[in-house]
């Protein structure tokens, strides 16, 4: 799910450029944003053990079809109940 465009910038280091778009993805059970994978690789970002044992039954692979999109608009409205605020 992708919450908004835009620019998501380094929150370690100000000065790198655009890391990602700010996305939010799910797999039903988690949800985390889009550059968390930049911030593995980059930074050594310890994950819960819990979570990547998730990723690891999946083979880290997320299906893209899971939610419908009444299932997608009932997330967001959850996650931004006021997304013009």
């Amino acid at each position: 799910m992708a919450a908004c465009g835009g620019v998501q910038r380094d929150v370690f280091d100000r000065t790198y450029g655009r890391v990602t778009s700010p996305d939010l993805l799910t797999d039903c059970v988690w949800l985390w944003p889009g550059e968390l994978a930049y911030y593995v690789t980059h930074y050594h970002v310890e994950l819960p053990a819990a979570f990547v044992d998730s990723m690891r039954q999946n083979a880290w692979r997320v299906d893209v079809n899971v939610l419908t999109v009444g299932e997608q608009d009932t997330l967001f409205r959850e996650l931004f109940p006021d997304p013009c605020a």
